[in-house]
């Protein structure tokens, strides 16, 4: 899946703003602090408007608190699927669905104007510009949440320069061509349905219908790092307006990142400073932390799934929100 980056970056910057917003539930604060990795896997995964805001009433009806009503991990340093974990891995996904309504149809666009494959090309900058910005180039960039909370927060960036590096080899490509064979048998031995010896055609089906095709290879990553092409930057990044680091809100995010704590109310300020005028980069931001907000009136209980599924933007066409150039 190409845009990968880019996903976890919107779930990385999200969970950041998150913990300054008055409107997001403490326990969502600390779950994206102590699991930020599971609701990273949570940004890689599609189809979440499927099951999220039943997953979310689930976890809060079977949320374990200790007396002083904080959360209190029930497999803490274990390996269970609590409601903790699962609570991180959903809002991880929220948070894909977010930045796929906004650069979606930036891709499409690209596929339209240049070429099917500019499609991909087009990703695979977006990518890049984000890699530079929001992780340094892969020298900085540091994961750090917020140094004012009582929970550990401080993790690794996941985007070191060395991922988009070259290989050293015909041996070296064998290696990782094996490891990634490795990851997939990872990956689907930890899926969660069951063969059915009874139905094993059907079974193999829904498999390959759920799986998706990973179109890219890194390669393509290292020329655009190693070599990147002003002119293909202005064409994906500028001309559409992809990432400006002038905007509010995505400075916000660089704010905490580094450190520093907001003011009170001032994360609410910058989603209001956040228009169609925005990136789209800092409008994903904003459409992460509207659904966050929905989410929490529906752990608090002042709406239901249905109308939560609204907040989520669930039915609306996922390029609803096209790019016109």
């Amino acid at each position: 899946m190409s845009e990968n980056v880019t996903h976890v970056a919107v779930c990385d910057d999200v969970a950041r703003l998150a913990q300054h917003h008055a409107g997001v539930p403490g326990p969502f604060k600390q779950v994206l602090a102590q699991h930020l990795n599971i609701a990273r896997l949570g940004s890689a995964t599609r189809t979440a408007d499927r099951w999220s805001a039943e997953l979310i009433e689930w976890a809060r009806d079977n949320w374990p608190t200790a007396s002083n009503g904080q959360v209190k991990d029930s497999d803490e340093g274990g390996l269970t699927a609590t409601p903790e974990r699962k609570l991180a891995f959903v809002l991880g996904a929220l948070t894909h669905r977010a930045a796929d309504r906004l650069f979606k149809p930036i891709f499409q666009y690209c596929r339209e104007q240049y070429g099917e494959e500019t499609g991909i090309d087009c990703s695979i900058h977006c990518d890049v510009y984000v890699f530079n910005e929001v992780y340094g180039g892969g020298q900085g960039g540091g994961g750090k949440l917020d140094g004012g909370m009582g929970v550990p927060t401080s993790v690794e960036n996941p985007y070191q320069r060395a991922v988009f590096g070259a290989s050293n080899g015909e041996a070296a490509r064998r290696v990782e061509e094996y490891l990634r064979v490795l990851w997939q048998r990872a990956l689907i031995s930890m899926h969660t349905f069951s063969p059915d010896p009874q139905d094993m055609h059907g079974w193999l089906d829904r498999m390959f219908t759920n799986a998706q095709a990973f179109s890219i290879n890194l390669e393509q990553y290292r020329q655009a790092v190693e070599h990147p092409d002003p002119a293909k930057f202005k064409r994906y990044i500028e001309d559409t307006h992809s990432y400006d680091r002038e905007d509010t809100l995505i400075q916000l995010a660089r704010r905490v990142q580094r450190g520093e704590t907001p003011a009170a109310g001032e994360v609410e300020a910058a989603l209001g400073a956040t228009t169609e005028q925005s990136s789209r980069y800092a409008r994903a931001l904003r459409k992460g932390l509207e659904y966050l907000l929905a989410t929490g009136r529906l752990w608090r209980g002042e709406i239901d799934v249905a109308e939560a599924k609204k907040g989520f933007d669930v039915g609306v066409p996922e390029r609803s929100l096209v790019f016109a150039g």
